[in-house]
Parts: C-alpha cells; sequence; structure tokens
C-alpha cells in the first residue's frame, strides 16, 4: 500500500478552518462551489482572503496605525458666537 503525504502551509489551513467555523451551511457549500469552479490556486486564495476580509497592504503597519491615529485627531477651530 502507497503512503500520500500532502505538505500544506500552516498558516493557510487555519485561515481556512477559522473561516468556515463563521460561516452557515449554505455560504460553506457557496465556498466548495467558487473554489471548485477556479482555475489556478491563486484565485482560489484570492477568494479565501476576499472571504474573510483580509487584503494586501503595501504599508508598514506602524504606517496604518499612523493614518488611523491621525483620522481620528479633532483639528478643527471652532470659532466663539
Amino acid at each position: 500500500m502507497k503512503q500520500i503525504t500532502l505538505t500544506i502551509e500552516n498558516h493557510y489551513v487555519s485561515l481556512f478552518l477559522a473561516l468556515l467555523k463563521d460561516l452557515t451551511y449554505v455560504q460553506v457549500k457557496k465556498v466548495e462551489e467558487t473554489a471548485a469552479q477556479s482555475p489556478t490556486e491563486a484565485e482560489k486564495l484570492a477568494t479565501l482572503f476576499a472571504l474573510s476580509g483580509a487584503w494586501k497592504e503595501d504599508r508598514s503597519a506602524e504606517a496604518i496605525i499612523q493614518d488611523i491615529h491621525q483620522s481620528r485627531l479633532f483639528t478643527r477651530t471652532i470659532d466663539p458666537i
């Protein structure tokens, strides 16, 4: 009997399981159907990332945090009446 081994990167598996945990049965079936229709592995991963709310970003985490902080600052001056 032949032994089959499969090498999968751990973060893809944990992402996929976390995604499936929060989905309903109908949503899981939709993911399966979409993944089966996607011809390339890159498209399958893009679909999973989009469903989980992930995106690719060129900025560092510090730059993103700085942008969020700057958007929360109140810089308007109010003139007294």
